[in-house]
């Protein structure tokens, strides 16, 4: 590890000029070395935009879709999917998945049931593509007026909670799964002023999957340069493809335990973002696919391949 810490350090110090980790380590390095993570936390989000379930282990089907996660969506009055840039408040409710059951609690202790069993796809939902940029429209199952009453309490007026169809979990230009190292979020803090530290939630990047390393640090942003990561579940081999890494909206602002907004993250970020990529968007993680059925569980050891 202490040739790539090397190369973290000499991008730093040539970012003014322009160049990259990844620009000076291509002429340097013709290799393709591996790294030993842990997955230290696992969370899955069952309400697209609304608060992280941290659990034990992550699912994935056939499909290579994350099950249990961002199957439901919060809608508005125009039936458009809403997220937390508009809705900061949607951080402070909190789904459990539980035995075809979801609960939903909120900041003021209030608690509802409701019923994660699949119905009839009788609700169109907008969604935003962003690559297309436009919206697409696709089916859901309205989760009834209760559960609308407890979103509007807790976030904002005219929203109600739906469950997205088969097609719409399924459709194109979706990234199952959101990586982050422990170490990139430690930059992030340093990054912060001593008075900002308070800022500091990994959960404010809503990770999928948290990483570090097994039995000593790693480098600060080394995700960006994971290619694969492979484990070992119950004697079959399993694998996350990483796709691409994340460009970073104003969501990290928002405070997932207290729904407060401050520019000062992303700002911060942005920052550490300019120093590894001149003249591109923030980034901050990583998105991965899922290359067949798995299941990954809490501290389970992983194998990276790297790529620079």
């Amino acid at each position: 590890m202490e040739w790539v810490r090397s190369l973290w350090i000499l991008g730093k110090w040539t970012a003014s000029l322009g160049a990259t980790v990844t620009d000076i380590s291509c002429s340097y390095l013709s290799m393709n070395p591996s790294v030993s993570l842990v997955a230290r936390e696992l969370y899955r989000y069952p309400i697209k935009a609304c608060g992280p379930e941290c659990v034990e282990s992550l699912e994935f089907d056939t499909d290579g879709l994350l099950i249990g996660d961002r199957e439901w969506v919060v809608v508005d009055q125009h039936s458009s999917v809403v997220w937390q840039g508009s809705h900061p408040r949607l951080a402070l409710i909190r789904p459990l998945l539980r035995n075809g059951s979801l609960t939903l609690l909120n900041d003021a202790g209030d608690q509802i049931e409701v019923d994660a069993t699949d119905g009839s796809d009788s609700d169109d939902v907008r969604i935003w593509n962003d690559m297309a940029k436009c919206h697409e429209i696709h089916n859901g199952s309205d989760a009834g007026y209760e559960a609308a009453r407890f979103l509007q309490r807790t976030a904002g007026p005219g929203l109600r909670l739906v469950r997205l169809g088969r097609t719409a979990l399924r459709r194109s230009g979706l990234n199952p799964v959101h990586l982050a190292a422990e170490d990139s979020f430690n930059e992030f803090l340093a990054a912060l002023a001593p008075e900002q530290r308070h800022l500091g939630n990994a959960l404010r990047f809503r990770p999928n999957v948290l990483i570090q390393g097994l039995g000593e640090a790693l480098v600060p942003f080394i995700e960006e340069h994971l290619t694969r990561l492979e484990w070992s579940s119950n004697g079959d081999s399993s694998a996350l493809v990483v796709t691409s890494p994340c460009i970073r909206c104003v969501v990290p602002n928002v405070d997932p335990a207290t729904g407060l907004v401050d520019d000062r993250v992303l700002d911060a970020v942005s920052k550490l973002s300019a120093e590894r990529y001149h003249n591109k968007p923030t980034y901050f993680g990583v998105y991965a696919q899922p290359a067949g059925p798995a299941v990954l569980s809490r501290s389970a050891v992983l194998t990276g391949a790297l790529a620079f």
